[in-house]
């Protein structure tokens, strides 16, 4: 049994006990900026390759569903660049619900106030085995690279 206590308008207040499981969401960490609606899922299971190197913002968005959960970005990248492994490994030592975003994220991101503008950073979607999807900001386009190139790393948190 739980106790809940509800304060209305008037300022007066209830307590009642349920069994009911209640969901309080978790608040978003500091030093974090709010992209609307900005979780992607990949449409389809597995490595992303029907997607050509060097796609825009549209053709890369087309390979995503948007799941319309609010998905918060780091206000800075992380230290230094990394290997894809190591990226993964960064964002999620974050703690609970930080990860790599993937690169529909990326690319809704792009444009957004907060987003980076200069320079390319990974994805947690893979293109293959060895290979993963990289978000140019610089140029608004997407690129397969092998996961043992180093690229900057920018983590993302959602609920």
């Amino acid at each position: 049994s739980i106790k809940v206590k509800a304060v209305n308008s008037a300022g007066s207040s209830a307590e009642q006990s349920s069994t009911t499981a209640v969901t309080v969401n978790a608040p978003a960490p500091v030093n974090t900026t709010a992209i609307a609606n900005g979780v992607y899922v990949q449409t389809t299971a597995g490595y992303l390759t029907a997607l050509s190197t060097g796609s825009n913002v549209a053709t890369t968005l087309a390979q995503f569903t948007a799941t319309g959960k609010t998905l918060y970005m780091a206000t800075s990248d992380e230290s230094g660049t990394k290997t894809w492994a190591t990226a993964v490994a960064a964002c999620a030592a974050k703690g609970s619900g930080w990860r790599l975003p993937t690169l529909g994220e990326l690319a809704n991101m792009q444009g957004k106030s907060g987003a980076p503008t200069s320079i390319n950073y990974w994805s947690s979607t893979e293109d293959s085995t060895t290979y993963a999807w990289n978000w140019h900001f610089f140029n608004s386009v997407s690129y397969s690279y092998t996961k043992t190139y180093n690229s900057n790393v920018r983590c993302v948190w959602s609920d």
